[in-house]
């Protein structure tokens, strides 16, 4: 469960009177402080003392959602954080270069391992958690 679907069940519980105020602020400054320990464990377990470039190397995985052909450019593109097509143009590019965007799309298809913690709706941008009316 994401903070916004926490903060958001809070709400509707204070919106009903089963919440006051108060008891609604408190609770939501515990969502938060509860999410920053999660979340400062998880980096420093995560990490292990590994240099940023080798947990980058790590975390490399295929997509399963954005795909066109292996899923290469859809999970570079989480990993990096930039849309999908930036990086299939870039390949497309450098496959103009004597085939070289070719070639290394080939190996990364071959060497990356699809991402393992990838949601359904992970290409969805906003994600949907909006309540149905």
């Amino acid at each position: 469960m994401t903070i916004a679907d926490e903060i958001s069940k809070l709400q509707a519980l204070r919106e009903s009177g089963a919440l006051t105020d108060e008891e609604f602020a408190q609770a939501k400054s515990r969502v938060f402080a509860t999410e920053a320990k999660s979340t400062a464990g998880q980096s420093h377990t995560q990490n292990n003392g590994a240099s940023p470039s080798m947990q980058f190397i790590k975390d490399m995985g295929r997509s399963r959602n954005d795909a066109v052909f292996g899923g290469v450019c859809g999970g570079l593109a989480q990993q990096v954080g930039v849309p999908s097509w930036v990086l299939r143009a870039a390949f497309a590019a450098a496959a103009l270069l004597y085939g070289t965007g070719f070639l290394l799309y080939i190996l990364l298809w071959v060497l990356m391992p699809f991402r393992e913690n990838e949601g359904n709706n992970a290409h969805v941008y906003p994600p949907e958690n909006t309540p149905s009316a």
